[in-house]
């Protein structure tokens, strides 16, 4: 689908990104830890970073592409060589366990799970079975935390054509207008978003559908792509961002840490 191409195509990441990335796994591991109770907000540091660097990837290729086209069915090729073997290796762990450990417990009930998971639907399945993300703590399942990359990689399965639609109805918009546009665009929809989570929230009742579904919770991914519409714009300096940063000692062994755990690989690129 036709987009415009004057977004400039080198850029690579902010100074300080993996650094954010290690503080925030710290966040929700101290949270599972019992040690910081708002800790699981980290998790929408991971969302809002994923919007982020989707966004910019897509706004790169369009400005790449000698007529301003976004090869979507490339992008999803590429998401899903980036996701699938780490997937395809933990549900096989699993699958091997279970065979070991036997039928029962937490390993041999989560076939279900284990589908939901190998179709990234298991936010939307853990609703549907009732099946609370705070049960976790009192009836722990091996495949809990992939509700997280459920949500991903929803957004990376719609996301992409809805911004190429997008940049396609504003072609021919000079540059800081269609920036403007874009922006607000994306700022919209994470007010929706979060709007609609606020509608949804019944206080004292159970959160999960709030918590886990992909309507209430693209707020995060949607901040994220505003971030990158407005920081990706027309009038940025290519050059700027191509070469990667010189972080501490520290900041660089706290993305490391991030990008080697589960939690890190939905958004590690």
């Amino acid at each position: 689908m036709a987009a415009v191409g004057q977004y400039p195509p080198s850029i690579v990441r902010l100074k300080g990104l993996d650094g954010l990335r290690g503080l925030a796994l710290l966040g929700i591991l101290a949270f599972h830890a019992g040690v910081l109770p708002g800790g699981f907000l980290a998790v929408d540091t991971f969302f809002a970073l994923s919007g982020f660097l989707i966004t910019t990837l897509l706004l790169r290729e369009s400005a790449a592409s000698a007529n301003g086209n976004i090869d979507l069915g490339r992008f999803w090729r590429r998401r899903l060589r980036r996701l699938a073997p780490g997937l395809l290796a933990l549900l096989g762990g699993l699958a091997l366990a279970a065979l070991v450990v036997g039928g029962t417990g937490p390993l041999g009930g989560s076939r279900g799970s284990a589908l939901a998971t190998f179709t990234y639907l298991s936010n939307w399945y853990a609703i549907a079975v009732g099946q609370g993300y705070w049960d976790q703590f009192t009836a722990p399942s091996p495949l809990a935390h992939t509700w997280t990359l459920a949500v991903e990689e929803q957004f990376y399965l719609l996301w992409p054509a809805i911004l190429a639609m997008v940049l396609w109805a504003v072609r021919g918009v000079p540059a800081p207008r269609q920036r403007r546009l874009i922006f607000g665009f994306c700022l919209s929809g994470a007010v929706a978003s979060a709007g609609w989570m606020a509608w949804l929230y019944v206080p004292d009742d159970e959160p999960s559908r709030v918590y886990l579904g992909t309507d209430t919770r693209s707020y995060a991914l949607l901040l994220g792509a505003a971030l990158a519409t407005w920081r990706v714009g027309p009038r940025a300096d290519a050059t700027q961002h191509t070469q990667g940063p010189k972080h501490p000692r520290y900041t660089k062994r706290l993305g490391q840490l991030w990008m080697i755990t589960p939690a890190g690989s939905p958004v590690c690129r």
